[in-house]
């Protein structure tokens, strides 16, 4: 169909999103291997790379994301219900994506027509990926059927990926093993570090009445629940645009939470539209990640891309304003769950 490489690279992307939970990491991975695809069936380049970079923003949406999880630590909010909460804007999110692909390869006329697969190739190709299908499984199906907490779905996930990668793919070798848990640690250490900091400031901020200030200027401007809200989200968003995402949450979910929470909005609620607010604003200039990130995998310009990207940005907006609006969309798979 028209289209369908680009297509496939936002379903991909959604898919490769329950495996690792950043964006940048769904944006290399996926990217690398769609891009060039995609430029061989003649897609332009900046058109290839905005959609291998706006659909990374599904990697912190859908869950497990990382995202969530500092989230939920900063703020003591479920983790488990924030995983559940991001399904459904994350797939509108994909949906809307698609779309958009579709609209636009019909019109420029990009890619040309493959040879559909048979049913022994896609069978092949099933069996060669199950193993790695079956991580999100073991995480997602761990955490809702209350057989473990996220924090014990990690230590079985990386458990199964390190048995999977190192005695079935052989994608790792013994050699590697000092590199792996050597770079995890230095991860894991950062965000720590990050978190200790940001929890001291979010103390300081506590004692010093600044969500009390805040909430004073905004009421003293506004008092209308829909105008809070949509200057929250520009606020967010426009964070997104220069600051790395975890230390954007860490510092002013705390802050914002306790204003937002005055105009009716729930914690859980809040942290969906945070982090969506956030990653959209991974792939805008000037410190776009995914951007970056992209462009390299297809040799592209960034110039060239944004032809694309205000078009793709507006409607990941969209998206993002009508879950602002429309709690139950957000809190009806928790709420299900419960």
């Amino acid at each position: 169909m028209t289209g369908s490489l680009a297509i496939i690279t936002v379903f991909c992307c959604a898919i490769f999103a329950a495996l690792s939970g950043s964006g940048p990491a769904t944006v290399a991975a996926i990217g690398g291997i769609m891009i060039p695809a995609m430029v061989d069936e003649k897609y332009e380049p900046g058109f290839a790379a905005t959609i291998a970079a706006t659909s990374g923003c599904l990697g912190p949406i859908i869950p497990p994301s990382i995202v969530f999880a500092v989230y939920g630590v900063s703020c003591s909010v479920s983790i488990s219900d924030l995983f559940m909460a991001g399904f459904i804007p994350g797939l509108l999110l994909a949906f809307s994506l698609a779309v958009f692909s579709y609209i636009i390869a019909k019109r420029y006329n990009f890619g040309v027509k493959r040879q559909r697969q048979t049913v022994r190739q896609s069978l092949t190709a099933t069996k060669n990926a199950i193993w790695a299908l079956i991580a999100p499984m073991i995480i997602l199906g761990g955490i809702y059927g209350g057989i473990c907490t996220p924090t014990e779905a990690a230590v079985i996930a990386c458990s199964y990926a390190f048995i999977v990668g190192l005695f079935i793919y052989r994608e790792i070798r013994m050699g590697q093993l000092f590199e792996i848990f050597s770079r995890s640690a230095l991860t894991a250490g950062t965000c720590l570090i990050l978190l200790g900091g940001a929890n001291a400031f979010g103390r300081i901020l506590t004692l010093e009445q600044m969500p009390v200030h805040l909430y004073n200027f905004l009421t003293s401007v506004t008092e209308s629940r829909i105008v809070v809200f949509l200057l929250v989200n520009l606020l967010l968003f426009t964070v997104g645009m220069f600051m790395e995402t975890l230390a954007a949450v860490v510092i002013l979910a705390p802050l914002l939470l306790t204003i937002v929470k005055e105009f009716g909005m729930s914690p859980l609620h809040f942290g969906v539209i945070l982090t969506m607010n956030l990653t959209v604003g991974m792939c805008t200039p000037p410190v776009g990640v995914n951007l970056f990130i992209a462009s390299g995998k297809a040799k592209c310009t960034l110039e060239s891309m944004f032809k694309w990207l205000v078009p793709a940005t507006a409607i990941m907006m969209v998206v993002v304003l009508f879950f602002t609006f429309c709690e139950p969309a957000i809190t009806f798979f928790p709420q299900l769950l419960r």
